[in-house]
């Protein structure tokens, strides 16, 4: 509870005059406990900074090794200015400051902090710990002096002294605190004494003054709990006077109040805001300001696996912390990449993606930064497996001559990256070609000497030793036979009118009987004049005729149509072929001359040159010399493999 004392002279008469008013309040405590509604709601506008104590520290006065303001930052320091015999001695946390005054007034130990503006803000707390070793030099009820921030250092106007805010330890063992504007004081009271008898008698204490400017309330701390507070209608007045530790500001020690403090004082620390309850209670718990305890990630990378290079290893993992943290990731897949960012997801979960080029084991390290601590790691293993190369030979049934050459193209597939050794057998005989190549596709040139059916082997090898085969069939044929078609009577009617469209030729002679045996009347049949027709008979088309004294093969097509409107091949070899409507681009003027004509049985040619006279008609016979079938001149090659002399 509170009680107010206003003392007020009024004069009599007409004017009535206020002279002074002083209102103060007493810290005969309230029932402050953490179920106060009050209290909740103060405490939760300042929650917000309970991550870290520490924010907005202006001054840090530890005492370890030097009386130097240690808070950052360093350049902007409130140093201790004056030292009246305070020495440093083991402390709480390190050293403290040493106070042992004597019984004379004047013999007070005090340090001195020059007033600066950061030491002025409207919110603020003022914490330190204290322990009492003796009496000190004042035993009444206010007793002596922890830390005081008077409102000047001299004697005022009003001839009073004053301060903006002072925390002393009373003489019956009552922590009491106060703040001050003007002539209006308030005054906080511990609820008890916290050094009767062997109880707390030279232990430490921990004592916090706090003031919220925005719900100006006032509250004073023992231990990490709200011994009392009240709601204010000012702030503290600031003024140019010293911050004071160990006794009374200047005015009032040469007034002879020092109060001076007989014990040890230590971890001293001016806030520019209200530290609330958890915040205090951190700072008790670890005996000085610092940041919270900090739970480092506990991570899992997850389960490892098996796959083939190529692949993708798919996984996931997860982390757990306990605190408000910011984390971020990172995974390092150890192909050589190094580590990259690792997104991760609102549960503490991840996801593992990656694809092996190549095969090993590999350690995947994932790394949770919290940002406070160093980043924790967690591995998991995976093994790739080697995948041999895939093979293609080349295409199937080549088609060549003896003597001819081979060309193909190889080409394979390997999902891993590496290099590769090959071998080719050509399946006759030669010795096997081997090289080293790192494209995935190559040539193949070779020259088969002789007739037959061969089978290409190629095996490709990879850096692992997996190796796999491809085959490619190759059908290698004696050369073509050019056959000599003898012609007895030829003639070319060209249109009189120009129309190449209404061209004709007539052509009868005999084929070699060799070259007969060859017909196949399934196959196409092909008949070439030097390029300016090459008509074709199609496969099937031949019809057979059998009569008493005629046996032949005949092809007839209708009166209208073009090309080849008839065809007869006697068993004795004579034929005979009508062409209509075929265009030559020839003119009387390009007669007399000789035109090359063959005849095309399955794989292997009839071959002949007919010379024209002016009259387009045949001059004479000429039999065609060393001429190749595969020269062009044929329409197509027909069978492969089984040309006979």
């Amino acid at each position: 509870m509170a009680k107010k004392h206003c003392w007020q002279l009024i004069c009599a008469g007409i004017t009535l005059a206020l002279v002074a008013c002083e209102q103060s309040i007493t810290g005969i405590p309230d029932p402050v406990t953490e179920e106060n509604p009050l209290v909740e709601a103060v405490a939760s506008v300042a929650r917000v900074h309970s991550n870290d104590p520490c924010d907005h520290l202006v001054s840090w006065w530890p005492g370890d090794g030097n009386f130097d303001d240690v808070a950052e930052p360093i350049a902007a320091a409130n140093n201790i200015s004056v030292n009246s015999g305070v020495v440093l001695a083991p402390g709480l946390v390190g050293d403290a400051f040493s106070f042992t005054p004597g019984t004379a007034l004047a013999d007070v130990d005090f340090l001195e902090i020059a007033d600066a503006p950061d030491l002025r803000s409207a919110s603020f707390t003022v914490e330190l710990w204290a322990k009492r070793i003796g009496p000190g030099q004042s035993t009444d009820h206010q007793g002596n002096v922890l830390i005081q921030k008077g409102l000047q250092n001299v004697f005022d106007s009003l001839g009073a002294i004053k301060v903006s805010y002072s925390i002393w330890w009373g003489g019956a063992g009552i922590i009491q605190a106060r703040i001050q504007n003007g002539n209006v004081r308030y005054d906080l009271e511990s609820e008890g004494n916290v050094d009767y008898g062997d109880v707390s008698l030279f232990e430490w204490v921990h004592i916090a003054l706090t003031f919220d400017d925005a719900t100006k309330t006032l509250k004073l701390y023992v231990n990490g709990d709200a011994k009392s507070q009240v709601v204010t209608m000012f702030g503290p007045q600031y003024g140019s006077g010293s911050v004071v530790i160990g006794s009374t500001m200047q005015y009032a020690r040469e007034q002879g109040f020092p109060r001076g403090f007989e014990g040890l004082i230590d971890e001293v620390g001016f806030f520019d805001r209200a530290l609330d309850v958890d915040e205090l209670r951190d700072i008790r718990d670890r005996g000085k300001c610092a940041p919270p305890l900090n739970n480092t990630p506990v991570v899992d990378a997850g389960p490892g696996g098996t796959i083939n290079e190529g692949q993708a290893f798919e996984s996931a993992g997860s982390f757990v912390d306990p605190d408000a943290d910011t984390w971020s990731a990172t995974v390092d897949y150890d192909d050589g990449a190094g580590p990259e960012p690792l997104t991760l997801a609102a549960d503490k979960t991840f996801a593992l993606s990656h694809v092996y080029a190549d095969d090993g084991v590999y350690t995947i390290t994932v790394a949770v930064d919290d940002g406070v601590a160093d980043p924790v790691q967690s591995t998991a293993s995976v093994t790739v497996n080697n995948v041999a190369p895939a093979v293609s030979a080349g295409p199937d049934d080549a088609d060549i001559f003896e003597g001819g050459p081979y060309a193909s193209e190889v080409s394979f597939t390997d999902v891993g990256d590496d290099s590769w050794d090959v071998t080719v057998d050509y399946g006759d005989g030669s010795p096997v070609e081997a090289s080293t190549i790192s494209a995935t596709n190559f040539q193949l040139s070779h020259i088969y000497a002789v007739a037959g059916v061969f089978t290409v082997t190629v095996t490709v090898t990879d850096d692992d030793g997996a190796a796999e085969t491809g085959t490619a069939e190759v059908a290698v044929t004696a050369e073509a036979v050019i056959y000599e078609i003898a012609v007895t009577k030829a003639r070319v009617r060209l249109d009189r009118r120009h129309r190449p469209s209404r061209d004709r030729f007539d052509v009868e002679g005999r084929l070699p009987l060799d070259l007969l045996a060859l017909l196949d009347p399934a196959e196409i049949v092909t008949i070439e004049f030097e390029g300016f027709a090459a008509l074709e008979i199609p496969a099937g088309a031949l019809v057979r005729r059998d009569r008493r004294r005629t046996h032949m093969w005949r092809f007839t097509a209708g009166r209208r149509s073009s090309g080849i409107r008839k065809f007869e091949l006697h068993d004795d070899g004579r034929f005979k072929i009508q062409v209509r409507d075929v265009s030559f681009s020839l003119s009387p003027a390009d007669f007399p001359r000789a035109l090359d004509f063959s005849i095309t049985l399955g794989s292997d040619v009839g071959e002949t040159e007919i010379e024209f006279d002016s009259r387009l008609r045949l001059q004479k016979e000429k039999s065609g010399r060393g001429k190749s079938g595969k020269s062009g001149k044929s329409g197509k090659s027909g069978k492969s493999g089984h040309s006979r002399r």
